[in-house]
This record gives structure tokens, C-alpha cells and sequence, in this order.
């Protein structure tokens, strides 16, 4: 059994370091560096536009109007550019600090609340590591001072995560519903990040894991000799999770202020664009049946070496924070760890499925594997005299190998893919 101590609290110097070597890696990327790449620039001139001409409904890329992708990114630039100064060679705002800004501030977030949600969910001291862990890990210091939407995307999906946490662990009614209402607005937040992706990468991997978390863990607890009982657990628990979904997630509602984040816009676009359906519909429903410029033919295993390179340096626990839900050692959070997983597991298999792949398309689904590491990283830190038997020791050596093979594998997959270099053309140049 995990020996994490429950009355263990960081001491405020422990806080502090950490709050702050998140805010290096999250902020320091946002002066300095590389030029903007090619999406980069393309978002922080939608950006400026909105600033030059006031309109912020309708996006426009060289005075044309692009509403092909989600408003938030622009809308986020376009406020952060009156905290910084004018571009001193144009004198038109937006400059490439300001561009990254609000991207780095949405990675600053998203480790916060993994900080926190793994925090309440295995205790303090898991929380500090995965704090660490989020912080140190590639797809926050890559992806962190990126003016893209990815950031964006990953923020609202991590906070719709934590929300739906509380909402389905609480006992109060109230913070139920509170966290219900939350959990909605930051589900909309992740939409007008970038169109439907939070669909998948939000709403499949939380509607199975509300379903059949009970029944994995007779699974995890027992084994396959106790199908019975694990079908009997399924199928009972269908009516009562089914009820709970209106009351205690207070769907209709729920459903009504999601729409509410995002449909206004959308509304006020296609009433001035009569093209807009249309040209969503490609966007979105033909992207992701592959029929779109551009598309590669990708196996439905791509996105593993990516995902194990996202979360370097810390890949060498992958293999023990993959078997962390299924083992004894680890009963005690089989509950918490089962939503990692699943948040893991079917974010980056809706995304697999899709026809039309990119490297950073996975990007919220990481968080998942950060908090699942988290809690190996603690156990093996804290505890790595007590893992003394051969199948753990063999463990983390066969994962040092793993974190080898996606060092080399990711890299090679970025370097090859055209579109995931952007931040590095400057460089390679």
C-alpha cells in the first residue's frame, strides 16, 4: 500500500520555490526566444487587426475576414496587448511578448491546478511533485510561450477536469451544483479555444469514466475471475448514474450555459458571414473524416511517441504510473488514478481516431500522464528503499529505455512534421 502520509503539508518555503519555478517555466519563454512562427503570426495578426479596426466579432487576417478557428486566442491576445508597449518598429500593438502572454499565463494555470487537483486528490505531497512534474515536463515549457491555441485548450480542458472532480466527489449538494455550473463555463471556455475538440477530449473520457469506474476497480481489485460481479456493478449502476447525471451535474442547465459561452458568437458571425456553417462544417466534421488539404496518412498509434516525449523528462515512469491503477500497492487511489487514466487513454485515442493528425492535437490530454507520474514520481522518491522487488526494479530500468526511445522517436516525429517546427525554424535556420 502507497505510505503517502496524509498530515504531511509543504512548508510555505517549499510553496513559494515551487509557485515560482512554475513561473519561470511557464513565463520565461514569453521575451525573448525565436520569432513568432508562421501560426504564431497568424494569430497575434488576427490579434491586431481586432485592435486597428475595434472589431472583435469577425477575425480578419491581412483585412480578410478568417473565422475558420475559434475567437478565444484572438480575444486573448488583443487584451493582453494593452499591458505591453506598441511594436517600437511599427508602432502598432501586438508584439510577440504580447502574443505569448496569454498562452504562457494559461500554462502558469494549468500547472496550478494539476498542483492542486493532485493535491486533494492523493495528498500534498503528491501535489508538490506533480507540480514539479507539470512544470518541468515538455509540453509545458515547449508549448507554454506558443501564441496558439493550444494553451488556450489545454487550460480550460485541465479546468473543466478539476471541476468535474469536486462536482462528482463532494457531499454537499451546493458545492455539487457549483462546481456543476463551473465545470460548464470551462468547457466553454475550451470551445471558443478551439471549436469542438473539448467534445472529445473532455465529454468521452469523463462520461466512461462516471459509468465504469466502479466497475474497473472490482476489476483492479479482483481480477478478471470476478466478471460477474464486475458486469452485475456495471449494469446496476447504469439508472442510479444515469439520475445523477441530471442531479447532481444538472445537465439541462449546464448544457444551456456551455452553449451560452460560445453559440453568441457563432450567431453574430454566420448573421454578417451566411458562409460561416459551411465553412465550419469543413473545418471540423471534414477535417476529422480526413477530408481536408493537407492530410497524412498517420497510423492510429502516432500520437504515442508523442505523448511519451510531451512528458519528458519524467517518461521513465510511465510504465510504473501506467500499471498504478490496476496494482494493490496503489488501492487506495485506484479512483482518482482510473480518471487520470481514462482522461489519458481516450483524449489521445478520440484523437487518434480523427483522420487528420498534428503533434500538438494531443496536448490536453498530457495532463492526464502528469498526474498519474506525479504519484509514481512520489512513491519512487520518497519511497524508493521500500521498492525492493524484481518487477519494480525492472520497472524503471525497462523505463529508462522508454524515455529513451521517445526522446529519439518525438524528436524525430517533430523534426519530420513541418507544421510542429515552427517554434524551431528561427533556430535551425
Amino acid at each position: 500500500m502507497l505510505m503517502n502520509d496524509p498530515n504531511w503539508k509543504p512548508r510555505p518555503i517549499v510553496v513559494v520555490a515551487l509557485l515560482f519555478f512554475a513561473l519561470v517555466c511557464s513565463l520565461g519563454g514569453v521575451w525573448g526566444g525565436p520569432a513568432l512562427g508562421d501560426h504564431e503570426a497568424l494569430v497575434a495578426e488576427c490579434a491586431r487587426q481586432m485592435r486597428i479596426t475595434g472589431d472583435w466579432v469577425v477575425p480578419q487576417f491581412l483585412e480578410t475576414p478568417f473565422i475558420r478557428k475559434s475567437p478565444l486566442p484572438y480575444w486573448l491576445i488583443a487584451a493582453s496587448s494593452y499591458l505591453f508597449s506598441n511594436d517600437s518598429v511599427t508602432g502598432l500593438p501586438v508584439t510577440a511578448a504580447a502574443a505569448r502572454f496569454p498562452s504562457a499565463l494559461c500554462a502558469f494555470g494549468s500547472i496550478v491546478l494539476l498542483w492542486y487537483l493532485a493535491s486533494r486528490m492523493f495528498g500534498a505531497r503528491v501535489g508538490v511533485v506533480t507540480g514539479l512534474v507539470a512544470s518541468s515536463s515538455v509540453a509545458f515549457l515547449l508549448y507554454g510561450p506558443n501564441a496558439t491555441a493550444e494553451m488556450p485548450l489545454t487550460f480550460g480542458c485541465v479546468w473543466a477536469y478539476t471541476h468535474f472532480w469536486f462536482a462528482a466527489t463532494t457531499k454537499s449538494k451546493w458545492n455539487a451544483f457549483l462546481h456543476s455550473m463551473a465545470f460548464y463555463v470551462a468547457l466553454g471556455f475550451a470551445m471558443l479555444a478551439k471549436g469542438p475538440a473539448p467534445v472529445a477530449l473532455v465529454g468521452f473520457p469523463l462520461a466512461v469514466w462516471w459509468y465504469v469506474h466502479r466497475p474497473l476497480r472490482i476489476l483492479a481489485r479482483s481480477g478478471l475471475g470476478a466478471w460477474k460481479k464486475i458486469a452485475v456493478s456495471f449494469l446496476r449502476g447504469l439508472l442510479p448514474r444515469t439520475v445523477s447525471v441530471f442531479t447532481r451535474f444538472w445537465i439541462f442547465p449546464g448544457l444551456l450555459i456551455f452553449a451560452l459561452t460560445f453559440v453568441p458568437w457563432m450567431m453574430a458571425v454566420a448573421e454578417r458571414q451566411p458562409h460561416a456553417w459551411e465553412l465550419w462544417n469543413w473545418q471540423y466534421v471534414q477535417r476529422a473524416k480526413g477530408d481536408y488539404p493537407d492530410t497524412r496518412n498517420r497510423t492510429i498509434v502516432y500520437y504515442i511517441p508523442i505523448v511519451g516525449g510531451l512528458i519528458l523528462p519524467w517518461t521513465f515512469l510511465v510504465l510504473e504510473a501506467a500499471i498504478a491503477p490496476w496494482v494493490q500497492r496503489y488501492a487506495r487511489m485506484h479512483k482518482p488514478l482510473l480518471f487520470a487514466g481514462l482522461w489519458t487513454l481516450l483524449g489521445t485515442l478520440s484523437m487518434s481516431l480523427m483522420e487528420f493528425k498534428k503533434p500538438y492535437y494531443v496536448l490536453a490530454a498530457v495532463p492526464g500522464v502528469i498526474l498519474l507520474v506525479g504519484v509514481a514520481a512520489e512513491r519512487v522518491f520518497f519511497f524508493v528503499r521500500r521498492m525492493d522487488t524484481s518487477a519494480e526494479s525492472w520497472l524503471l530500468r525497462v523505463g529508462v529505455i522508454v524515455q529513451i526511445l521517445a526522446l529519439f522517436g518525438a524528436g524525430w516525429m517533430w523534426i519530420a512534421d513541418a507544421e510542429s517546427t515552427e517554434l524551431f525554424k528561427p533556430i535551425m535556420a
